[in-house]
């Protein structure tokens, strides 16, 4: 169901975060995309 991404680590970067997030919501940010072209 959800998932949890620590963003307090001591070595990561915030692109690095970012790119975390576009990996667990790809599907979603797919399905909204499709969605949008479709209307």
């Amino acid at each position: 169901m959800g998932q949890i991404i620590q963003l307090k680590t001591y070595n990561d970067t915030f692109n690095h975060h970012v790119s975390e997030l576009i990996n667990l919501c790809h599907e979603d940010l797919e399905s909204t995309n499709t969605l949008i072209l479709e209307k």
